[in-house]
Formats: C-alpha cells, sequence, structure tokens
C-alpha cells in the first residue's frame, strides 16, 4: 500500500479497523521512520486519513471513545501528524486543497 502511494500523486490510505491498540501506532511510527528520504516519508505522512469507519472498528473495541482515546494518547506520533491525520489531509483529500 505504501508503495501505492508513493508512486501515485492520487492514493490516500486511511486506518481504522487496525488501529484498535497503541500497537499499531508503533508498527506506523517504524513505517514512517523506515524512509530515510525526507521527501518520501513526508509524501507518506502528508497521504495518511485518520480512519472512522465506524461500524467496522467497533468490532474490535468496547466503544468509538475508546478508539478515540488510543489515537489521542498515543505517543508514537507526533502532535503534527495527529494533526495532518485528521484535519489537513481529509481536507485535501476531499475537496483539493493545497494539491
Amino acid at each position: 500500500m505504501v508503495r501505492l502511494v508513493l508512486n501515485n500523486e492520487s492514493v490516500y490510505v486511511d486506518f481504522s479497523i487496525r488501529s484498535v491498540s497503541d500497537n499499531y501506532y508503533c508498527l506506523l511510527r517504524r513505517v514512517i521512520d523506515g524512509f530515510p528520504d525526507r521527501a518520501r516519508k513526508q509524501k507518506l505522512q502528508h497521504r495518511i486519513l485518520f480512519g472512522t469507519d465506524f461500524p467496522v472498528n467497533l468490532m474490535s473495541i468496547d466503544s468509538y471513545n475508546a478508539y478515540l482515546d488510543i489515537f489521542s494518547r498515543t505517543e508514537h506520533l507526533t502532535a503534527q501528524e495527529k494533526r495532518l491525520f485528521c484535519s489537513e489531509n481529509p481536507e485535501r483529500f476531499l475537496f483539493l486543497v493545497g494539491n
């Protein structure tokens, strides 16, 4: 999936069902940091969307609040990355802002 993002200008990815524990964010951190090339790392960071597949993610976690709490509390992502994934990237994806 990462290869698709990096090789195509209109491909974005999201996470939801996989991100019901902090372990997921640890793995995501490793993927992001696995690119020594700053431009490719930044491109990936700007193409990830916070997933809100509400019915799907509730199959693996007690509540939507718990899902949001894990994301908001993880120390594996920076505040800037959280802002990108939740706000700036979806705005770019949905409204072609900054493309």
